[in-house]
């Protein structure tokens, strides 16, 4: 599949989300502006602290008739442990077969020596002021990131594919773009 590209139909799917209710993407995103993040597994800290940080700004996202999804590649059963996650504010879509991923070309890194970029240490040292802890691994771990914000008729307005494992916008870059 190619990359999501801005100007173009973002395609609907069906998706499981954290509770193992079915929905479509169309259905839900309907009359409202779409953050699409593309994470890797909830047990990845940088996962977690990109999922807090999406929550902290909920209300901002809001006022701009924005509703957040974040993908990850975990089964609905194993989001469930983690209880930071506020499913009022992000709902989460569960993929552990990744083939949402692989629909919108949202790739790994080749090898994880690529990990390695200022970018991801300046990341790394925010998320361990959090304290929060890796949990099990599942999904690929050289997983690279995604963000697309969707208009609410369904047009890419905005698609970032990372660089590396921890490479997102911050919420502000995301909100600024709505």
């Amino acid at each position: 599949m190619s990359k999501v590209k801005v100007g173009t139909l973002f395609p609907d799917f069906e998706f499981t989300n954290v509770f193992a209710k079915n929905g479509t993407f169309y259905k839900r995103a309907k009359s409202k502006n779409t953050v699409l993040m593309f994470l890797r597994f909830i047990g990845c800290r940088f996962t977690q602290y990109d999922i807090i940080q999406m929550q902290k700004m909920y209300e901002q996202f809001n006022t701009k008739n924005a509703q957040i999804f974040i993908v990850v590649q975990s089964s609905p059963e194993t989001v469930q442990q983690y209880h930071f996650v506020n499913n009022e504010a992000v709902t989460i879509i569960c993929d552990p077969s990744e083939e949402l991923y692989k629909k919108n070309s949202v790739l790994p890194m080749r090898t994880d020596e690529e990990v390695e970029t200022a970018g991801y240490f300046t990341k790394l040292e925010q998320v361990e002021k959090m304290n929060l802890s890796k949990g099990e691994k599942e999904g690929n771990p050289l997983q690279k990131p995604a963000v697309f914000i969707i208009r609410d008729d369904n047009i890419v307005v905005y698609a970032y594919y990372g660089k590396d494992i921890a490479d997102t916008p911050s919420p502000n870059k995301l909100i600024a773009e709505l």
